[in-house]
């Protein structure tokens, strides 16, 4: 993967085995605080149904989410 990988809610949500709500909110939380934001749509690879969202993490994510969690007193 390069440097900024691309990915949507489902493959969020099957990658950290989590329900696709709690991905969402997960990825709503990163792009309020500018850890990430939308790049675009992706349709399904089998070319049915609705597109999805596609987020990008923001070059200094890592940085600034260990920020936040230091904080928030959760590291």
């Amino acid at each position: 993967m390069g440097r900024n990988p691309r990915f949507t809610v489902t493959e969020v949500a099957e990658k950290l085995d989590v329900d696709r709500e709690v991905a969402r909110g997960l990825i709503r939380f990163l792009v309020e605080r500018d850890l990430s934001s939308l790049q675009g749509e992706r349709k399904p690879e089998s070319g049915r149904g609705k597109a999805e969202n596609v987020y990008a993490f923001a070059d200094d994510f890592e940085k600034r989410l260990a920020t936040i969690l230091k904080r928030a007193e959760l590291t």
